[in-house]
């Protein structure tokens, strides 16, 4: 029997989603966040037994985001409080299409990610069914090789891959060299889940045959 069913490696943040407003006052919803995250706060609202590798800071944001994740019944011993750096912060602006554009505010890329050498309890990839990961952690040259580590790890256990790429272009400074490390981990996955932005992106097409 499985453990868990899946086990997402990503960066978890605290939205700040600013609300159309009449007034001359700016609001927002607040709420935790992510793009792995909020994968695995679906996949468990949808029954699936989930645990999450992320790390926050040891500080008020940070409590609040494990109340969260434990709130949605998402697994939280894979999660790291780290007293070194300071939960992430997004501040999202929501366009009248639904489109989102985001500022964050956060630390180095690489003092985010879990290695797999931090994964105390290694039977949460050893007795899964699916391993999903994705977003800035597959494409930053700081954790890209890490993400390369958890692949061969995994490729020995045969477990499922999944991979949601999540790019966001106006982020990324050396265009080419992401575009060319995303490519090659779709290379290594079982499953990619593809946006448009991800197609055009890694395409050059809009299209989805196409592309």
């Amino acid at each position: 029997m499985s453990f868990v069913d899946v086990v997402y490696l990503g960066g978890t943040s605290i939205d700040f989603i600013q609300r159309p407003s009449r007034s001359e006052n700016i609001t927002f919803d607040i709420h935790i966040g992510g793009g792995i995250t909020n994968s695995a706060i679906i996949s468990s609202k949808l029954g699936q037994k989930v645990a999450i590798l992320s790390k926050v800071g040891k500080d008020l944001l940070g409590d609040w985001a494990i109340q969260e994740l434990k709130r949605f019944k998402v697994r939280v011993d894979g999660v790291i409080q780290d007293p070194q750096i300071k939960t992430s912060i997004a501040i999202a602006h929501i366009d009248s299409k639904g489109n989102s554009r985001y500022v964050f505010y956060k630390d180095e890329i690489k003092s985010l990610i879990v290695t797999l050498k931090e994964v105390k309890n290694k039977n949460l990839l050893n007795r899964c069914k699916i391993f999903h990961f994705g977003s800035s952690f597959s494409y930053h040259k700081e954790t890209y090789k890490e993400i390369l580590n958890y692949i061969e790890y995994l490729k020995g256990l045969d477990i499922f891959i999944s991979f949601d790429p999540n790019i966001r272009p106006y982020t990324i400074k050396d265009k080419q060299t992401a575009k060319e490390r995303v490519l090659n981990l779709l290379n290594l996955v079982d499953m990619a889940k593809i946006s448009q932005a991800d197609l055009l992106f890694l395409t050059g097409e809009k299209h989805p045959k196409k592309g």
